[in-house]
C-alpha cells in the first residue's frame, strides 16, 4: 500500500477496507466468451431423384402440427419448368388466439424477405410440393 492509502485506511478503518491490489492476487479478468457459430444455412439442392409429392395425410398432419414444418424445406411446383420451381423453408410461425397460425416462409429467390403465410394457403403450397 502506499502511504497516502495507508494514513487514509488507518484514519478511517471501520468504515472501508484498504483497497486490494488485484494484480498481484492472481486474480485475472475472465476472458470475453466466444461469440458463438452461426450454421451456414445455404442447403444444397436436393437430389431430384429422392424427391416425392406430400401426400393429403402429410398435409392434414402439417396442418394440425407446425413443429412438424418447422426448419423444413419443401420444392413448390418441381414438375413444371425448371425456371418456374422455387425452394422454400419455413423459418418460423406463430400461434394467434384465435386458434389460427401464421408461418414465416422463406422463398430461395427472396432469401432476405420472409413473407408470412396462413394456415389454409400453407396447405394450398403443400399440396403442389414435393419434398426429400
Amino acid at each position: 500500500m502506499l502511504p497516502l492509502q495507508q494514513e487514509l485506511w488507518s484514519s478511517n478503518r471501520k468504515s472501508h477496507p484498504p483497497p486490494r491490489d488485484l494484480s498481484r492476487s492472481g486474480y485475472r479478468q475472465p476472458p470475453h466468451p466466444t461469440p458463438p457459430t452461426i450454421p451456414d444455412l445455404k442447403c444444397s439442392p436436393p437430389n431430384p431423384s429422392k424427391l416425392r409429392p406430400i401426400t393429403a395425410a402429410e398435409v392434414l398432419q402439417f396442418g394440425s402440427d407446425p413443429e412438424l414444418l418447422y426448419g423444413r424445406q419443401f420444392i413448390l411446383s418441381p414438375d413444371t419448368d425448371a425456371s418456374e420451381s422455387t425452394t422454400y423453408e419455413v423459418i418460423g410461425y406463430s400461434k394467434k388466439r384465435d386458434k389460427s397460425i401464421e408461418y414465416e416462409v422463406l422463398f430461395d429467390d427472396c432469401p432476405e424477405d420472409p413473407i408470412m403465410v396462413g394456415m389454409e394457403e400453407m396447405k394450398d403450397m403443400l399440396r403442389d410440393s414435393f419434398c426429400t
